[in-house]
């Protein structure tokens, strides 16, 4: 059945025609009440109907509207879509001849052509229009240099007015390449409803998986009628979620992360959004990727740096307070509180097998002399390995010795790192 559309266009009374004008016939015709009329406008382009042969449904109708005789043209707009031009005699019968309604369906025809343009018209504008608010969108991804930026543009790319809440969420991997943690990297909030989670928040992995983990974007129109599982629907349903697109972060083999965007009411995603937001996606996690793998390579190059700095300042140590003091000064991690130099003294018969103190170097930039000594046996439980650094709690490390842990005590050290170079054993 081809389907009948509105809106309704102008319509011309004669002047002196008592008549109440009236839309009824549109939406009966809509809901496809009047089968006889609609088969003759599908199959010859027109139908005449006289109120005195008139029957069933479209008898009522007639009679309702006290309509003598009517003649139905129909107006094709696309394929399997119609309008109709309706010519209603209410003083008396009127005989419609074929030669007044071949001249009014050349009328018809031309009106036809006229509205196919005007759609066609309208199609190039909003053709247009997409083109341009894309191309902005895109334009100002590539300026953004930060991820918030990014989703800024997106945003406003999009243009809509139901889209409270942007979040962009992205995926750290372990080395055996499974997510071990999903955290939102930058949000976004139109002021309406509820916010957006704040930027570090997490979302469980297990549960969020089976909905961020896809190959191409998904737009939700109604939560509750998806086939999201049931009680990650309610989940969604407590954070005030009806209708959101999921936007999978890819960069070649890589999923980097998500988009969402979130309504708080139901959303029919528009054909404009289908088919602009996927693009902006992939150029929003190109442009992830291209800002982690700069991030990356500046830390290696200033790691490269320190690197080098350190290793020529130790060929020019002349003693032993310059090298700690250099180490310290470039390489002490953050949040530790000194650093301390030991030295074994293996193979010297004069002394006990151990590790002697040289000197330390705290965080408030202080060089002090060591004086202290450690036994072998204190450290034999740790397994120290050649450049292999070994963290640990001190009072939660139950295999230190015992003496080791006093020593600790005695200086205040609760965390340590300590790696080992050139030792026996």
């Amino acid at each position: 059945m081809a389907g009948w559309s509105g809106p309704l266009h102008p319509i011309y009374i004669k002047e002196d025609a008592n008549v109440l004008l009236s839309n009824d016939l549109l939406s009966r015709m809509v809901a496809t009440e009047y089968p006889e009329w609609l088969n003759d406008l599908s199959l010859t382009g027109w139908h005449v109907q006289q109120a005195t042969t008139a029957k069933g449904a479209e008898k009522v109708y007639l009679q309702s509207q006290k309509i003598e005789s009517l003649l139905l043209l129909a107006i094709p707009r696309g394929e399997n879509r119609y309008g109709f031009i309706a010519f209603e005699n209410f003083v008396d019968r009127h005989e419609w001849i074929k030669e007044e309604i071949d001249i009014l369906r050349i009328a018809s025809d031309a009106l036809t052509n006229t509205l196919i343009r005007e759609e066609l018209l309208k199609q190039v504008q909003n053709s247009l229009e997409e083109t341009e608010s894309l191309y902005s969108a895109s334009h100002q991804l590539a300026l953004a240099s930060t991820t918030q930026e990014m989703l800024s543009a997106i945003i406003q790319g999009v243009h809509s007015t139901t889209i409270n809440r942007g979040i962009l969420i992205l995926f750290d991997y372990n080395s055996t390449n499974q997510i071990e943690r999903m955290y939102v990297e930058a949000n976004y909030y139109s002021g309406v409803g509820t916010p957006p989670p704040p930027v570090q928040t997490e979302y469980l992995a297990s549960l969020y998986s089976p909905i961020f983990i896809t190959n191409n974007p998904v737009f939700y129109d109604n939560i509750a009628e998806s086939e999201v599982d049931k009680n990650l629907q309610e989940i969604l349903s407590r954070q005030n979620i009806h209708s959101m697109a999921i936007l999978p972060l890819w960069s070649g083999s890589h999923q980097s992360g998500v988009l969402m965007l979130i309504s708080v009411v139901k959303h029919r995603f528009l054909e404009q959004e289908l088919r602009s937001l996927p693009p902006l996606a992939d150029q929003m996690a190109t442009a992830i990727e291209n800002q982690r793998l700069f991030e990356s390579t500046q830390e290696a190059l200033a790691e490269t740096e320190l690197l080098y700095k350190i290793s020529s300042g130790i060929a020019e140590s002349t003693n032993i307070q310059e090298l700690i003091e250099l180490v310290g000064e470039n390489a002490l991690p953050e949040g530790a509180e000194a650093l301390h130099l030991f030295l074994n003294t293996f193979g010297q018969e004069e002394n006990a097998s151990g590790y002697i103190q040289i000197g330390s170097y705290t965080s408030d930039h202080h060089y002090l002399a060591g004086d202290s000594f450690l036994p072998e046996e204190w450290l034999t439980s740790l397994e120290l390995r050649k450049g292999e650094p070994i963290v640990f709690q001190v009072t939660k490390n139950h295999a230190l010795a015992e003496d080791f842990k006093k020593f600790c005590a005695a200086k205040s050290f609760e965390s340590m790192a300590i790696t080992a170079n050139g030792f026996r054993g």
